[in-house]
């Protein structure tokens, strides 16, 4: 028979979440691990449903007082404050994207007689002909 899961942990953990906005001591507090809310979180749509919602909770006074900070002047405070707490969201973002293929050339010239030497020997030792890499 199927072990029902214990959900007793969930309002203390939720709550605890609100307030300090870490997992690992949110789940300490609730007296579980954290692998156990990444577990409940794949498992149970209702419990991942609220702690979306608890992750706004924890959110929105966050950026009330950026917000404020912002409009006093310290704005620099705020930036370095949101892209450390919320990356996902403030952290500065490239894309590059890449189709087709790559290749490296590796050229060591000018070499002296005995570098070359030493390349043609290190490419025969890597199983590579050196007149014919």
């Amino acid at each position: 028979m199927p072990r029902k899961k214990d959900s007793t942990w969930y309002a203390t953990f939720l709550m605890e979440y609100v307030g300090c906005g870490r997992v690992y001591l949110a789940a300490e507090k609730a007296g579980i691990s954290d692998k156990t809310v990444s577990r409940r979180l794949d498992d149970d749509s209702d419990f991942a449903e609220a702690f979306e919602r608890a992750k706004e909770l924890h959110r929105d006074p966050l950026y009330a007082l950026g917000y404020e900070k912002a409009m006093a002047g310290d704005f620099r405070y705020w930036q370095m404050f949101a892209r450390a707490k919320f990356p996902e969201e403030f952290a500065d973002k490239q894309k590059i994207e890449h189709s087709g293929t790559m290749g490296i050339e590796v050229v060591a010239w000018p070499a002296s007689p005995e570098q070359d030497d030493e390349i043609d020997e290190a490419l025969r030792e890597a199983g590579v002909d050196p007149e014919h890499p």
